[in-house]
């Protein structure tokens, strides 16, 4: 039997019909997986319908709405914070040692006693104690304290010099929302759905129409 070579205006007719079935089956699986999502128990376009509402502003990304008691460093662009036990940012690099500090203080104390005196005029006191002559007795501060302007009964006749504390800041992320909101795309912008409405990534339209 002769074979004939297919024809060009045949081989275009031929590439044509498959080309058209492609794209049919293209369109036929796309309907299918919408209709699979939208169908689905779980998904939020079947728990909240279809229809969307208008997210509500609720402020500005900051690293005190994401992390409580944090700051901001520009140079880092990220958040930061400091220990209770040194709390205040210094003007040194945060990523320093020196980042917080807690400032000198004084700290009080009592005195102890009182004690009375000795001495053939009953002014001479113990090693280590002081006389108070308006009372006439004998006193001691605690180690390490000394003795201050204060009455002598008072909670701070005795103190101490507490010295300037540094030490370094912890780096928490970058900026962000607040627990519950979310944040619109790259700005700077957050936002939360109304009540018995969600923000699926996927459903997202608009800055003033993304909760479903």
């Amino acid at each position: 039997m002769l074979k004939f070579p297919i024809s060009r205006i045949s081989m275009v007719r031929m590439l044509r019909q498959r080309g058209t079935a492609l794209v049919a089956n293209a369109a036929a699986i796309s309907i299918a997986l919408t209709f699979a999502i939208l169908t689905t128990p779980n998904s939020p376009a079947v728990a909240q319908g279809s229809s969307a509402a208008p997210a509500i502003a609720s402020g500005k990304a900051t690293c005190g709405a994401k992390y409580n008691g944090s700051f901001w460093d520009p140079l880092t662009n990220s958040c930061w914070t400091c220990p209770s036990s040194a709390p205040n940012r210094t003007v040194f690099s945060v990523t320093s040692n020196k980042a917080c500090e807690k400032p000198a203080y004084r700290a009080y104390k009592r005195a102890s006693g009182p004690k009375k005196p000795t001495g053939l005029l009953r002014t001479d006191c113990q090693k280590g104690w002081f006389l108070d002559i308006g009372l006439g007795s004998c006193y001691s501060c605690p180690s390490g304290y000394k003795r201050g302007t204060a009455s002598v009964k008072s909670s701070k006749a005795c103190f101490k010099r507490i010295p300037l504390k540094w030490t370094s800041a912890t780096k928490k992320c970058k900026p962000g929302c607040a627990d519950g909101s979310f944040r619109n795309g790259l700005s700077e912008n957050c936002f939360i759905c109304p009540a018995g409405y969600v923000q699926p990534e996927y459903w997202q339209r608009s800055d003033q129409d993304r909760c479903v």
